[in-house]
């Protein structure tokens, strides 16, 4: 078995990838100005919070603020970013990303939508599950001493919370580590769902915290970057607000909460493909390494 790829090699070329070809990622990952412009949309008529706090009726321009920010925010936004997420790795895998283009990218990706989120899907339902079978006995149990008032099996439900606290977490975090790859292997190997989940924990099987290590270290050190660049940026933009809005506290208001609400979609629309990149030589490392 060869040696998995190094953490600093991760960094350096997820952005020698990112840097080479720029425009190709930006391109794609750039959709998500979309969803930016609709917020901002969303945001120009939203109901300020004077209004709110009243529980005033909202006028048809509020309303109309409002529901697209949900709309925008809790239906297209996840569609939307994960589509996003699937070309920026379709453009990672490719062999030569210099003839591939991001209209082709997100083309090629619409057919395996659906596979990948039904594994995405599975994913999340594994790390509920998680939770569920620790969690949900200690909550009858606690339940049933309250409703039968048998104080045992109060003292027994509250002492074992915390032990059901860590087999959670415990639970959570190594299913998350080992079926993380999930989503990705309908595009990267043209499986189903299920077929991803089992891949997966192959891939992981022998090699838990060389992986996991391998997957967020990188991604803290290029958040942390993106941190510093929101707050130089956030720091700029309060300068410039407080200056248009003057005394006016609704206009400062609601400058500031497009802000806050822009700005991080578009350091994550410089990080995401990153992210992607590393996630993808990461999975090239383990496939050419097999375990067995």
């Amino acid at each position: 078995m060869l040696k998995l790829i190094s953490i600093g090699d991760l960094i350096d070329q997820s952005w020698e990838r990112y840097r080479a070809s720029w425009p190709l990622y930006l391109g794609i990952s750039g959709w998500a100005l979309l969803i930016v412009l609709l917020d901002i949309i969303a945001l120009a008529f939203y109901p300020n919070a004077s209004t709110l706090v009243s529980g005033a009726n909202l006028t048809g321009g509020e309303m109309f603020g409002f529901i697209l920010y949900a709309a925008t925010n809790y239906i297209l936004a996840p569609l939307l970013g994960f589509w996003i997420f699937l070309s920026l790795l379709k453009a990672a895998s490719s062999q030569d990303s210099k003839r591939t283009t991001a209209t082709r990218a997100m083309k090629e990706t619409r057919s395996l939508f659906i596979p990948s989120f039904g594994a995405a899907i599975l994913l999340g339902a594994t790390v509920i599950l998680a939770l569920v079978v620790t969690i949900l006995p200690i909550a009858i149990l606690l339940g049933l001493g309250g409703w039968l008032k048998i104080g045992m099996l109060m003292v027994l439900g509250n002492a074992l919370i915390g032990v059901a606290v860590a087999v959670a977490l415990v639970l959570t975090i190594r299913w998350t580590v080992e079926y993380f790859f999930a989503p990705y292997l309908p595009l990267l190997e043209g499986k189903t769902p299920m077929q991803a989940m089992r891949r997966s924990r192959a891939l992981v099987a022998g090699r838990f915290w060389a992986v996991v290590w391998r997957l967020v270290i990188p991604k803290l050190v290029f958040v942390v970057f993106g941190v510093l660049a929101l707050s130089v940026l956030t720091y700029i933009a309060n300068i410039f607000v407080a200056a248009m809005a003057g005394l006016n506290i609704d206009v400062y208001a609601r400058l500031t909460s497009i802000m806050i609400t822009v700005f991080p979609l578009i350091i994550a629309m410089l990080l995401n493909p990153l992210l992607v990149i590393a996630d993808m030589l990461l999975y090239r490392s383990l496939n050419e390494n097999p375990t067995t």
